[in-house]
């Protein structure tokens, strides 16, 4: 009888240690990126990428006594798994971030608007002679540390925009700002961002509006040649000095590879391709203040580049959401 007890009793034991497996499926934020995991057994495959609906597949996985390391090409997430929480580091390199994520719990329609836990918004102090003019906005595990930002630009990375579709006064592009605000680490990116909206609203007594303008713009498609690119490896995108003037390295979907594109070309950038997931993107050009002179052979210019890959620009009109501030306060609220 004893043996028997003794057996049932391993039995129940067995089911509650299965039962309480770690499992990691579902969606997980840590600003400023989204993790979409898929568990089964030990195996974990999935995605990531800066937001919930843009993600990059990543090599499978395996999950080893609640710890989970992630790699994506030259990236690697090492994470502890602690029920809803995963917390470690990123490396690249010799670079190394500390990182927390939280299992994605979408908000009740119904609840009031998040907010920091604390924040603080002053204009910046005078910079010293010779310091020059640079500015950061550095994110951590529970906190934003921004330093010498203009207020557009806290403004573009508040509503999740591109610095062409918002209108703002000009001394929006001039006054410069130190921000510091904390929350609860693992928060979600996109109530991050409404936190932030909040606060800039709040603070500078921001009133805006939107609306719709064509623009002139660039469709970014498949050129006839089709396309010449392998799947993504890691995701994130770098644009470095080369030989031949500039080169691009970018592990990215194609919305992705348009947004930094824009930046490159003299219009906005709209993806137009139709292709899905995420592609290793290399390209060398020479931009045209890099060009030789009027009798050297010149160099590739990006339209070219993006030919050899087969991907293409084509100038067009488009309709573009845009966000106007009709006014502001240049000296923040108490804080």
């Amino acid at each position: 009888m004893k043996t028997l007890t003794q057996a049932m009793l391993t039995g129940v034991l067995a089911c509650s240690a299965l039962a309480a497996a770690t499992d990691v499926t579902g969606k997980w934020s840590g600003f400023p990126v989204y993790l979409t995991l898929n568990q089964d057994g030990n195996t974990v495959t999935g995605s990531a990428g800066e937001t919930a609906d843009d993600q990059i597949p990543f090599a499978p996985s395996t999950l080893e006594n609640d710890r989970l390391i992630l790699k994506f090409g030259p990236m690697e997430i090492d994470l502890l798994v602690q029920g809803d929480q995963m917390s470690g580091e990123v490396r690249q390199g010799e670079r190394t971030m500390k990182m927390v994520f939280r299992r994605f719990k979408p908000r009740a329609p119904s609840a009031p608007p998040p907010a920091f836990d604390a924040a603080s918004v002053k204009r910046t102090p005078p910079q010293p002679m010779g310091k020059g003019n640079g500015s950061s906005m550095k994110a951590d595990p529970g906190r934003i540390t921004c330093t010498n930002v203009p207020l557009k630009r806290y403004l573009v990375t508040a509503w999740g925009l591109k610095d062409y579709q918002i209108s703002t006064p000009d001394w929006m592009n001039d006054e410069r700002y130190d921000l510091t605000a904390t929350m609860p680490a693992g928060t979600p990116t996109d109530e991050v961002l409404l936190m932030l909206q909040g606060l800039l609203t709040d603070r500078f007594r921001l009133a805006t509006h939107r609306e719709t303008k064509e623009l002139a713009v660039y469709a970014l498609g498949v050129d006839k040649s089709g396309v010449k690119l392998k799947p993504a490896d890691g995701f994130g995108s770098s644009v470095s000095s080369s030989p031949k003037g500039r080169s691009m390295h970018a592990n990215a979907s194609m919305k992705s590879f348009a947004a930094t594109l824009s930046s490159l070309v003299d219009k906005p950038v709209i993806d137009m391709t139709g292709l899905i997931g995420g592609f290793n993107i290399n390209l060398e050009w020479t931009p045209d203040e890099l060009q030789p002179a009027a009798d050297s052979t010149p160099g590739p210019t990006i339209f070219a580049a993006l030919r050899e890959v087969g991907l293409k620009l084509e100038s067009r009109k488009a309709p573009v959401e845009i966000l106007v501030v009709d006014r502001g306060e240049r000296i923040p609220g108490e804080n």
